[in-house]
């Protein structure tokens, strides 16, 4: 079975992703939306593109997104590279407009359809008729090409100086969805990170621990901080600068 129109319509937009400004030198990677749909069942519904968004595209204000956990540390992340108070992540991350159309980072997920975890996949009957996929594993294959592609173009019209992507264990997926050389993928073990290059080697691609509450997760300031120092110290030394990032016209 090839992919249906609906889906292609769907995955190859900006459906699973928070958005924000995609000129921001820092683009976050989630694998995937988390929380699943009513009944565990995607409805057909769903099957549309949607366009880029934002934090500030609603009526919604950016503190409203700090009772996610995973959105608490990417902003813990933004602080500690940037200088943020980290005390007042919160506060800094209005004040600074994080994930918002022309302030602070660009968010997204690399897979559309959304899954309560990856333990257990109820691929059926009515999603495989949708998709037009016969198994997960098709899905899967499919996004890490199709709607790789799809993000590999923006990221060569923005050149993000980096994506840190979220999720140790899924580190291949991650790395072939951007396109990056396998051939110059590098892991450093104490630091618990993979990085390799894309777009014409201008843009960095990481791979670290998720930003949740286990103990293999980035779950604390500490870890956080050691996590984005290094990671700055890796970009610091790649771009030869310790300036590689910039800030919009709102972030200053």
């Amino acid at each position: 079975m090839a992919a249906t129109e609906k889906f292609k319509e769907m995955a190859l937009s900006f459906y699973g992703c928070d958005g924000g400004n995609l000129d921001s030198s820092i683009w976050i990677c989630g694998l995937e939306w988390g929380g699943g749909y009513e009944n565990g069942q995607i409805n057909e519904g769903e099957f549309k593109a949607s366009p880029l968004s934002s934090w500030d595209s609603g009526k919604e204000t950016i503190s409203t997104y700090f009772t996610n956990q995973y959105n608490q540390k990417t902003a813990w992340f933004f602080s500690y590279i940037f200088g943020w108070n980290i005390i007042d992540f919160k506060l800094e991350a209005e004040k600074y407009c994080l994930f918002s159309s022309s302030g602070t980072g660009f968010k997204m997920n690399a897979f559309p359809i959304s899954f309560k975890g990856r333990s257990f996949i109820n691929w059926s009957e009515q999603t495989q008729k949708l998709t037009g996929f016969d198994s997960f594993e098709i899905y899967r294959e499919w996004c890490v090409q199709k709607r790789g592609a799809f993000f590999c173009e923006l990221i060569e019209k923005h050149s993000p100086k980096v994506v840190i992507c979220t999720g140790i264990t899924s580190a291949m997926e991650f790395i072939r969805f951007f396109g990056c050389n396998l051939d110059t993928c590098e892991y450093h073990e104490h630091d618990r990170f993979y990085v390799a290059q894309t777009n014409e080697e201008k843009t960095l691609v990481f791979v670290v621990p998720f930003f949740g509450h286990k103990k293999t997760d980035i779950n604390s300031y500490e870890k956080m901080e050691a996590l984005t120092t290094q990671l700055h110290k890796y970009a610091s030394s790649y771009f030869k600068t310790q300036s590689w990032y910039k800030y919009s016209e709102r972030e200053t």
